[in-house]
């Protein structure tokens, strides 16, 4: 992380990511366990800990194919509340359908894709993500600028104990709120 970063979330994925490759460059690291996977994407001391498998479900809305692919994570990044009021409370068990719910994908600047589908043009994407597995740590950011970089002022109530879909229940260690 460059001088002057004051992102805790950006500081600790670079840490994480930083682990991981010195992990890599020594050898210890083997084929994550229970995922196959094309790549054969390795897994290392640091991926058992913080890391956490990712589903994202991606149709072409041109020819409605359909593409799953499974990635690594080590940061669940939830999506900003809406319209949030200065009165509401929000948590993360609020925010996580949000992010699972089915979205046009903004990964890219105009907005489309390579289809991988049929029409294998650029297209619009929608796209459905969800956490497949549990890790041990999981850490949570909770962004405080929407995806157009609006700020957003909101209360944010931490569980002790979450609870999300097909996981196994998490428990609270530390919350960065500022």
């Amino acid at each position: 992380v460059r001088g002057g970063e004051q992102d805790v979330c950006v500081f600790w994925t670079g840490l994480l990511q930083e682990m991981r490759r010195l992990e890599m460059e020594s050898s210890r690291a083997m084929v994550w366990p229970g995922l196959v996977s094309v790549g054969g994407d390795w897994c290392t001391h640091v991926d058992r800990l913080f890391a956490h498998v990712c589903e994202e479900r991606c149709r072409c809305a041109g020819c409605d194919a359909m593409a799953v692919n499974f990635t690594r994570s080590s940061l669940l990044s939830l999506p900003v509340p809406e319209l949030p009021s200065s009165r509401a409370v929000t948590c993360v068990t609020d925010l996580y359908p949000e992010y699972c719910r089915m979205a046009p994908d903004f990964s890219e600047d105009d907005g489309l894709l390579l289809c991988e589908g049929a029409c294998g043009s650029r297209q619009e994407h929608w796209v459905q993500r969800r956490v497949a597995s549990t890790p041990n740590v999981l850490l949570v950011e909770v962004p405080r600028f929407s995806v157009r970089g609006q700020f957003r002022a909101f209360a944010l109530q931490a569980e002790e104990e979450l609870l999300l879909p097909d996981l196994e229940p998490l428990e609270l260690f530390g919350v960065v709120h500022f």
